[in-house]
Parts: C-alpha cells; sequence; structure tokens
C-alpha cells in the first residue's frame, strides 16, 4: 500500500460543501490516506459538479470562455492532461429536469500532480466560480479506472 499525502488546500477543497463544514474542521492540516499502490500512479479526475437547485444560475459563456482558459494557463503546466464538460440536459425519468447545470472533469496524470496543481491555484479557482455560479458545488476526486 502506498501513501498519499494530501495538502491543506486539498483537503480542505474536498470537503467545501455545506454538508461537509464539520468534516472540514476535523480535517487535520496534513491528511495521509493509504491506497494501493497503483493509485498513486494512475490518472485521476477532479469533478466539480454545479448543482441546479433552486435560486441557481450558471452562466455558460463565461464558464466556457474566461474561466477554461484560467483554468487551462493555471493548471496546464501541472500535470493537467484534459478538461471535459457535461451540460445538464435532463435526468430520469424522461422529462425530469437535470440535477446539474455542469459538471467539469479535470484529468490529472497522478494525484500528485493534482494536489500540487490544487495547492498552487486553488483558491483562484474558486473565486473565478463565484462570476459564474451562485451554489455550492460539489467536488470529488476519482481514479480512472481502465476498462
Amino acid at each position: 500500500m502506498a501513501k498519499i499525502r494530501l495538502s491543506w488546500i486539498t483537503s480542505r477543497l474536498l470537503c467545501q460543501h455545506p454538508r461537509n463544514r464539520l468534516v472540514a474542521s476535523l480535517v487535520p492540516s496534513s491528511l495521509t490516506l493509504t491506497a494501493p499502490a497503483l493509485y498513486s500512479q494512475s490518472m485521476v479526475r477532479l469533478s466539480v459538479l454545479y448543482p441546479s437547485a433552486p435560486g441557481t444560475s450558471f452562466d455558460w459563456d463565461y464558464f466556457l470562455g474566461q474561466h477554461l482558459v484560467i483554468a487551462r494557463r493555471l493548471l496546464g503546466a501541472r500535470g493537467l492532461v484534459r478538461i471535459e464538460v457535461d451540460r445538464g440536459i435532463g435526468a430520469f425519468p424522461p422529462g425530469t429536469p437535470s440535477h446539474y447545470h455542469a459538471i467539469g472533469h479535470l484529468y490529472f496524470e497522478t494525484m500528485l500532480h493534482l494536489d500540487t496543481a490544487l495547492a498552487a491555484t486553488a483558491p483562484d479557482l474558486i473565486a473565478d466560480q463565484r462570476k459564474y455560479y451562485t451554489g455550492e458545488s460539489v467536488v470529488q476526486v476519482s481514479e480512472v479506472v481502465p476498462v
């Protein structure tokens, strides 16, 4: 088993959702996770989900234009492999509105690249989020599993 150290900023970012604020206050300033050795060398994906809760709005023009330019500039030299964006168009059963305005996926070479990139850029990216989304985003980090 390999140990993966997450920086303070990454551990806080993973616990930023309002339901997890108590958890965030309990996370130590440096968190060590134990994971299979494969995980430490596998590609990882940071997904940012933007719920379409009542009262929220999402500015697609700003997001697809200025925000993605900022994200690529800040993260491109820090292990970012690619960015994918999902635009919510519906849910199930058919005719149900989408649960999310958008979901952004940022792929990084390894967890170390992601952690290093977030430690250097998260405050800027989070501040810019307020320019295109009025709600609270949800963040998930996933190992990309080849199938």
